[in-house]
């Protein structure tokens, strides 16, 4: 029987909340130089001219796996009484930055995929494409294998991944933006409160991982690792 959904959302708030600093340490080094980046770009960029905005997608396309991969393997450890250290994190997860990159843009186009049929079969695709990062760096799965198997074993809880994953950004981003739109009135935004923003949104936005991460384990046959030893095969069944 599924653990109903609001207990999912509690306890994965509950698990944000407790470990807000370390998770902080581990995505604050790559978001921070990335916004960075991105402010950059947007001052650079002029109308016409959209190279500038592929590279700026190119650099977050290329970092996700990184500090994503990071974030996993973080959450993985408190789980078994590791909590890795920041740098242990980041190591591992660089080992499987070829696969995890295969995963979200493999998955990135079946979810787009999705939406041109129509709406239902994107969100549908996107609930059943959500395990996969796990299996990719906690089976040490291939890109495919990842997606295969978390579209195989993730159809019980696909309609709750769903809400979570739609529900968790959208309370995060509208509260920024009506707090951007109150700041403009006074004509008080700008640079810095958008990079202020930006950041508090990425952090806001792990609680996502941490959601579909605790719906993962709520399977204990689908969740069954421990951390590697000294050889380099991060966290494995």
């Amino acid at each position: 029987m599924m653990k109903p959904f609001n207990d999912v959302l509690k306890e994965s708030l509950f698990f944000f909340k407790t470990n807000f600093r370390s998770i902080c340490a581990v995505v604050l080094p790559v978001i921070i130089p990335l916004e960075i980046f991105y402010g950059i770009c947007d001052a650079l960029y002029q109308e016409g001219d959209d190279s500038i905005l592929w590279l700026a997608s190119g650099a977050g396309l290329l970092m996700m796996p990184v500090y994503q991969g990071a974030l996993i393997l973080y959450l993985a450890s408190v789980l078994t009484d590791e909590y890795l250290p920041v740098k242990t994190c980041y190591q591992r997860a660089l080992k499987y930055w070829l696969p995890l990159m295969a995963v979200y843009i493999l998955s990135s186009l079946a979810i787009a995929t999705g939406f041109l049929l129509l709406i239902i079969p994107g969100l549908m695709v996107m609930g059943r494409l959500a395990f996969a990062e796990f299996y990719c760096l906690l089976r040490n799965k291939s890109g495919y294998e990842a997606l295969w198997d978390s579209w195989q074993n993730s159809r019980k809880e696909q309609w709750q991944l769903v809400g979570g994953l739609i529900l968790i950004p959208v309370a995060i981003v509208i509260p920024l933006l009506l707090l951007e739109s109150f700041l403009n009135l006074l004509g008080l935004a700008g640079p810095v409160f958008a990079f202020i923003s930006s950041i508090l949104s990425s952090i806001g936005f792990t609680l996502s991982t941490i959601f579909a991460f605790r719906m993962y384990t709520l399977d204990p046959e689908r969740y069954s690792v421990h951390v590697a030893p000294e050889d380099n095969q991060g966290l494995i069944e």
